[in-house]
């Protein structure tokens, strides 16, 4: 800019400047003379730069200008826009992408461009297929002018188009042969099902026609299976086609297909030689392609051609036939294994799944055990963890596995447990890791392992804190006596020749045993915890024992039974009084036999079985401390006799014969119970159970018993038993019932006299066991419905009962079982109440924040209802099919220490879940077939109904709310009155917040009658 306002030209306004300006000019130097003054450069002479400032404007961008950008989203030409774009990546122009059979992804179709509103994809082709004339401008809005010359010069009434009639949508054999169909008119011998055709052409002639096309089926068969034999193991050279095996006898299998469902419903006859003509080798074709699929992957051969990779470079190297040269005469080097290649593998084997039990020509109804060892196999081989746990878990929850059609054979379990030794677990190291050199910077030590199992348990303690503040607002504090469990925990091993870990189960074992431990020694627990702990405990580890035991009972009462009527029978009695004389009913173990012949029953001043009774009896006033003074003893105990206390000390009861043998050597003062005379001899001697003497702290309760020797009792006084189940049996060398079976009891002489309350009830007699009468109570704590029935409870042998009871029938009734919320082996919540007593010392402690200064007494419930009437019924069983429900259908999340979470096939159709996986209590059985009784609903059970419908629905008149004083004022002191007096106050509050806030105004009490109380003043 200087050198040109120097160079002696004049521009307007800088003319002076220019002149007065010195310097290089060209090569010579000019010369100022002396009487000129030096420069000044102003900011008016010195020119400004060329302002490109006005292009900026977003007024003078013809770029953004609305037409312009209009045309180029909306315009014909505008996927132009998407070929010529600035980025130069692979591919460098970008492809059309096709959305659905030709609607590009660009603005060249009727959705999104004005100028093709009028076309419709499909409408040009189907006039040139038809041959009508049609054009740009058309008469019609179709595109078409008019219709062609066919459909000009032929009647369509008659020819095979479907009409448009709604008794033809769907096909009715029957009687739509003669109405509908194009052989109706005399040409019905192109009906090969039609009776005139077999009339016409005879059985012989039906078995030529269709000759041809059995031929058809036998050859597509033999060829198939030729090709399944070649290509099955889907790898090595086998000549001519040695590139691509298994695609060979898909693409066959494909044309197959297509050939069959070709046909149409009028050759219905094919699929039934095609069935006759299937060889039995291809019975199971699916599970054959899945086997395939397994063969197809092998580390030594090429995933994508399955070559060899040691003799070949490149895809379809040698085999002229290949399809891997066919695009631009280049080689496709090899293919390697890896994560892409086993998806893909995968995913051809689930297609196959699926497809096994949707094909309609070569499905079958259900999965077969080939086709899920196969599967099983293609996971395996693709290394899918995941994949596979979820499969194993959905085969175990199928139905056909429960119904024993698929088993999990040993070979399936040695390779899925092969399996999960060699993939990554995401939390833990599994025995297919190896120790690289390098790891010993991390841990400083060469033979370790990157990893610490109990710092993996911290953590996870850590985060269950976590999620509990997360979730709830607050913690609780562990007791002070709680320590975290790490005794279970086992470090990593490590093979020292191939430096890999050989242990990683029993380190997962370890952490979940340490997880699910409470960490909490005898001390944590008061006495009475401690004592049912160990009771629940002996319960659980019985179970089976004594179900086992139950059955041989049950078996042996059943033929004893079935003898004594059979020797009874005599040629006046019929065979229908033998079956009367046993009835099987529900005790609280299980199924029992019981015999309500009228000779058993007889001693007992009983009719029959089913006979309602009042009885009258003699009770404890307060059955929980009955006082009993000792002499021996010289003091007062107060037992409480009750099931529940007496209960928890060993399954025992009040009134129980037991047999008791001391130990030989005694110490003492340990043992003041019983005398050396009575050690001495070491003899069995009985006593009666009378209930548990509380005194002491609960730890110190013991169970006593009164001996049945009356001299014995004078001389000794009550025996204290012991004071839990396991220092009993510590206690004494035996103990054992006395009588047959634990029902028989003796009577407890002693608190005879404390038998001061009279009780009435009803009840109904069920029958006779061991000599001992079995009844079932009505008029149970919290009954009064049909439901108000109890199991057979054992109420004594004759003469107890003639002592003790008097009994008056009323009549004979049905005997009806027991609902199951009152039959305690269907409801035994050992298990249950076992985790809920553990807990307890943590549910004592008190809340605490882990958010500083946030501090949440109240947590946040999440999901639940807060008052729910449905509780009665949930019984164990219910629970349990819940539970088993929720299990099967995800069982990972079950799991302590969660492994891969991946979605693998379904049993039942690709499909088909979605209508059951939302229902945990519903299995597929019961939602296919339905129910097959509905239960009526009784006339009380429906006012019941109504009345909640009405007190739930809007606001009316009678839905009015309680006032707090009436409330309040309303206290009944009967024990079913108690939950609907919260329910009143949670009634108040809803209804409040049914009014909407436009009614809650304040109404003026004079302006209503009694000025607004309520009339009895």
């Amino acid at each position: 800019m200087l050198r040109r306002l120097v160079s002696g030209h004049s521009f307007g306004g800088g003319g002076g400047g220019g002149r007065s300006a010195g310097g290089d000019c060209g090569c010579c130097r000019c010369l100022r003379r002396v009487n000129e003054e030096l420069p000044v450069f102003s900011s008016l002479t010195l020119q400004r730069r060329f302002s490109f400032k006005y292009a900026t404007k977003l007024q003078h961008d013809e770029m953004r200008q609305p037409f312009y950008i209009h045309e180029k989203r909306h315009g014909i030409f505008s996927n132009e826009q998407n070929i010529r774009k600035s980025r130069r990546g692979l591919p460098f122009i970008t492809p059309l992408y096709t959305r659905h059979m030709n609607l590009w992804e660009t603005d060249t179709d009727a959705s999104n461009n004005r100028f093709f509103r009028g076309y419709v994809f499909g409408q040009r082709e189907l006039h040139q297929l038809l041959g009508r004339p049609h054009g740009f401008e058309a008469n019609n809005t179709d595109g078409s002018n008019g219709i062609s010359d066919y459909e000009m010069s032929t009647n369509q009434r008659f020819k095979g188009l479907p009409r448009p009639a709604i008794a033809n949508l769907h096909y009715e054999p029957e009687w739509s042969y003669t109405l509908y169909r194009a052989g109706a008119h005399g040409a019905q011998l192109s009906n090969p099902r039609s009776p005139l055709t077999a009339e016409v052409l005879g059985d012989e002639l039906m078995q030529i026609r269709d000759i041809k096309s059995l031929e058809h089926c036998k050859a597509w068969f033999a060829r198939l299976q030729y090709l399944i034999k070649l290509h099955y193991d889907a790898v090595g050279d086998i000549g001519e086609f040695k590139s691509r095996h298994t695609q060979h006898v898909h693409e066959f299998f494909v044309a197959f297909h297509d050939a069959l469902s070709s046909f149409d419903f009028g050759d219905a006859y094919l699929v039934e030689h095609f069935n006759a003509a299937r060889p039995s080798e291809l019975e199971d074709l699916f599970g054959i392609f899945l086997e395939m699929e397994a063969n197809y992957v092998h580390e030594d051969f090429c995933p994508r051609c399955s070559l060899p990779y040691n003799t070949t470079r490149y895809c379809g190297e040698g085999d002229a036939n290949t399809p891997f040269r066919k695009h631009r005469g280049r080689w496709a080097p090899h293919q390697r294994w890896g994560r892409e290649w086993y998806a893909v593998v995968a995913r051809r084997a689930e297609a196959l799944w699926h497809r096994a039990t949707e094909d309609p020509f070569f499905g079958a109804p259900q999965h077969t055990q080939r086709q899920a060892d196969a599967l099983l196999r293609v996971y395996v081989q693709t290394k899918h963890r995941g994949k596979a746990i979820d499969f194993i878990n959905a085969l175990r929850g199928s139905k056909e596995f429960l119904m024993g059609y698929i088993h999990i054979t040993p070979e399936m379990q040695a390779s899925y447990d092969r399996l999960l030794d060699t993939t990554p677990h995401p939390h833990l190291l599994t025995n297919g890791f190896t120790l690289e050199s390098n790891a010993a910077k991390y841990t400083g030590e060469v033979q370790k392992v990157p990893f610490s199992p109990l710092q993996f348990r911290i953590d996870m303690e850590m985060n269950k804190y976590r999620r509990q503040q997360k979730e709830e607002g607050a913690v609780r504090v562990p007791p002070a006596m709680w320590r975290l469990d790490t005794s279970a925990i086992v470090p990593y091993k490590l093979d020292p020749r191939t430096r890999r870990v050989t242990n990683w189960r029993q380190v997962k074992e370890g952490i979940e045993k340490s997880f699910l431990s409470t960490g909490l020694p005898k001390e944590a627990y008061t006495g009475s915890e401690w004592r049912e702990m160990l009771h629940l405990k002996a319960v659980i580890a019985g179970r089976a024992a004594k179900a086992a035991k139950l059955e041989r009972q049950f078996y042996e009462d059943k033929t004893k039974l079935l003898d004594a009527a059979t020797t009874r029978k005599t040629a006046s009695e019929t065979a229908v009084s033998t079956h009367i004389a046993s009835i099987i009913f529900p005790d609280k173990d299980g199924y029992q036999c019981f015999d309500t012949s009228v000779a058993s029953l007889k001693p007992f001043g009983v009719s029959q079985s089913g006979a309602v009774f009042q009885c009258v009896t003699h009770a404890y006033p307060s059955p929980s401390a009955v006082p009993y003074d000792d002499p021996v003893h010289g003091k007062q105990f107060l037992l409480d006799t009750t099931r529940d206390a007496c209960h928890l000390f060993g399954g025992f009861e009040h009134g129980d014969r037991l047999l008791l043998r001391a130990k030989d050597k005694v110490d003492k003062k340990k043992s003041n119970t019983t005398s050396s005379a009575v050690v001495a001899k070491g003899n069995e001697f009985e006593v009666v159970v009378m209930g548990v003497s509380k005194e002491g702290s609960d730890s110190e309760w013991q169970l006593c018993a009164m001996h049945v020797d009356s001299a014995q009792q004078r001389e000794h006084g009550i025996v204290f038993l012991g004071t839990d189940c396991v220092d009993i049996h510590a206690r004494w060398a035996s103990v054992r019932y006395a009588a047959a079976a634990s029902h028989v009891k003796g009577r407890v002489t002693l608190l005879e006299p404390q038998r001061t309350a009279r009780e009435e009830s009803l009840g109904q007699i069920v029958g006779v066991r061991d000599g001992v009468l079995f009844v079932q109570w009505r008029l149970l704590r919290g009954g009064g419905s049909q439901m108000d029935r109890s199991v057979a409870e054992p109420i004594g042998t004759a003469e107890q009962v003639r002592d003790a009871y008097t009994l008056t029938e009323q009549g004979v009734e049905e005997l009806q079982h027991p609902p199951s919320w009152r039959t305690p082996f269907r409801n035994d919540f050992a298990e249950e109440r076992l985790e809920e007593i553990r807990q307890a010392p943590f549910k004592r402690e008190k809340w605490a924040s882990l958010v500083q200064g946030r501090y949440t007494p109240k947590r946040k419930r999440f999901g639940y209802t807060q008052h729910t009437t449905v509780d009665d019924f949930e019984t164990k069983e219910y629970k349990d099919r819940l539970l088993s429900k929720q299990f099967f259908h995800n069982p990972q999340a079950f799991e302590v220490i969660p492994d891969r979470r991946e979605r693998a096939v379904t049993f039942g159709g690709k499909w088909e879940y979605q209508r059951t996986q939302g229902l945990p209590t519903v299995d597929r059985n019961e939602l296919e077939n339905g129910w097959s009784e509905v239960e009526a609903v009784t006339d009380a059970e429906m006012h019941v109904i109504e009345q909640a419908l009405r007190d739930i629905s809007g606001r009316r008149p009678g839905n009015f709310i309680k006032p707090p004083t009436k409330t309040k004022s309303l206290q009944l002191n009967e024990s079913w009155w108690e939950p609907l007096e919260f329910g009143w106050e949670q009634h108040n509050k809803e209804q409040k917040a049914l009014v909407d806030p436009t009614e809650q105004r304040l109404i003026d009490s004079s302006t209503l009658p009694f000025s607004g109380k309520i009339p009895p003043f």
